[in-house]
């Protein structure tokens, strides 16, 4: 177990896109753990009907599970992403929680299920989910194994918020500075007070400062392309 997780930590650190690095984490987590034949992540949805998304799996069943859950409006998935802890059920013929659930996960061939919240900044950011099929029931060794999986799948997720972050900021300095550019040459205004012309538009639009700034920044190429002076192709 030492060994796979050092080799799991190794990947980690190579230069490699965030989904590559969910995959592998959620293969380690199936095969560390005892009897789990399965295994996955899935994240909240963000399409209207709010249906949660297998971000990386390692086969076919966590589709139909999840599709079970949003089928059946039930299920330890959707709990787990919204909000309660670590869940695992066994049993699926006499469940007594998410019955409908239990017994179209029963019927593709479901026998233990944990689900374990990926937690990123305070919030549930997904949730690991870890199956055992062929008659075969989760040990208790299981729930260790994917708290520390869910971590560093926490790790990774965080990582990545952060540099979406970070291009994000980047990005809006870079408009506000083009826009605040413009206003001067426009108005013949020094920096500071293109600054507060910015921040009035803002205010008194109700609108974010980046996107009254992306406002001008359209608006003068949609004037410099009109008039013609603009950069030519190939410039």
């Amino acid at each position: 177990m030492v060994s796979a997780l050092t080799r799991v930590l190794r990947d980690l650190q190579s230069p490699t896109d965030v989904d590559v690095r969910l995959r592998a984490l959620v293969a380690a987590a199936r095969d560390l753990a005892p009897l789990v034949d399965h295994a996955g992540l899935v994240a909240p949805g963000d399409d209207e009907d709010g249906q949660p998304v297998v971000r990386a799996g390692t086969g076919p069943l966590l589709e139909r599970l999840v599709a079970a859950e949003h089928e059946t409006g039930e299920g330890p998935v959707r709990a787990v992403l919204g909000g309660e802890p670590a869940t695992r059920l066994d049993q699926l013929g006499g469940a007594t929680r998410w019955p409908s659930y239990a017994a179209q996960a029963d019927a593709a061939g479901l026998c233990s299920q944990l689900v374990v919240p990926v937690v990123v900044e305070e919030q549930v950011a997904a949730a690991l989910v870890l199956c055992a099929t062929d008659d075969s029931v989760l040990d208790e060794r299981t729930p260790a194994i994917a708290e520390l999986v869910a971590e560093l799948v926490a790790l990774v997720l965080g990582h990545d918020r952060r540099v979406e972050n970070l291009d994000a900021a980047l990005s809006t300095r870079t408009t506000i500075g083009l826009a605040l550019g413009m206003v001067m040459q426009r108005l013949q205004i020094d920096q500071d007070t293109a600054f507060a012309y910015l921040t009035r538009l803002s205010a008194t639009s109700e609108t974010k400062l980046r996107d009254v700034a992306a406002g001008i920044v359209q608006q003068h190429g949609e004037t410099a392309r009109r008039d013609g002076s603009g950069p030519t192709p190939g410039a």
